[in-house]
């Protein structure tokens, strides 16, 4: 019992000198973004992605550290395999990644409207919702998830069937 007075010190001491540090102002940023996947797990067979994006980035640091980037994506992707090629119409998605203190990745999601592609039938494939980066086998070295953790997948069969 003779420590607990210098206990609720500390304590009191450690609440004031805890208290949130005053952000930075965010910095923002534009940027074009490109790249090649491979989906292995989506069809039967594998299925060769190009992506184009036009990024709108925020960055949020504390005291220099980084705490937080938000992308505002506007994406076109296209699909090949069997010697076919589909192409989607731009969609919008936004993504967000928090930091802990030493800079350690704590949440990673991107949501909003996935893919959406004309099939050669008529019909359309499309995908829109969230996905949990951070849960996924292979984290942080994956390129492309085409298919949400939750939301919608419409017509998949059919997307595969156009790429057989």
């Amino acid at each position: 019992m003779r420590h607990l007075p210098v206990a609720f010190v500390a304590a009191a001491v450690l609440a004031v000198c805890a208290a949130p540090a005053p952000a930075d102002p965010p910095f923002p940023t534009e940027f074009p973004v490109e790249g090649y996947a491979t989906l292995n797990d989506t069809c039967a067979f594998p299925v060769d992605i190009a992506f184009r994006a036009n990024v709108t980035a925020k960055y949020f640091f504390v005291k220099g550290a980084l705490t937080k980037l938000e992308w505002h994506v506007v994406e076109q992707d296209t699909f090949s395999a069997g010697g076919v090629s589909l192409t989607s119409l731009p969609y919008v998605f936004n993504m967000q990644i928090l930091f802990d203190s030493a800079g350690a990745v704590t949440r990673h999601v991107t949501q909003g409207a996935g893919v959406r592609v004309p099939l050669p039938d008529g019909s359309v494939f499309l995908t829109a919702g969230r996905i949990d980066w951070i849960v996924k086998p292979g984290y942080p070295y994956i390129d492309y998830v085409l298919v949400p953790d939750n939301g919608a997948t419409v017509n998949l069969e059919g997307f595969c069937a156009a790429l057989e």
